[in-house]
């Protein structure tokens, strides 16, 4: 989040947050642009579901999100 411009990345950005299945929820926010952050994970046979529910501290005309998402074997590469 935090991001500006035409063609924003995720490298840009100096807000944010991740979900890691074993430490959970952690946030990067120096702007303090985040009232609460928290995630819901599910699992079925094959697949993590994971719910993310961001709430900004004051309304947002436009926010800019970028999601990463990978595995063990899909990871990402920038």
């Amino acid at each position: 989040m935090n991001l500006n411009g035409d063609n924003p990345q995720s490298y840009q950005s100096n807000t944010g947050t991740e979900f890691d299945k074993t430490n959970g929820v952690s946030v990067v926010d120096p702007n303090n642009v985040f009232k609460s952050i928290t995630a819901k994970v599910t699992y079925d046979k094959n697949f993590m579901h994971l719910s993310y529910k961001i709430v900004a501290k004051n309304p947002m005309n436009t926010t800019d999100l970028i999601v990463r998402a990978w595995n063990k074997t899909y990871h990402h590469h920038r």
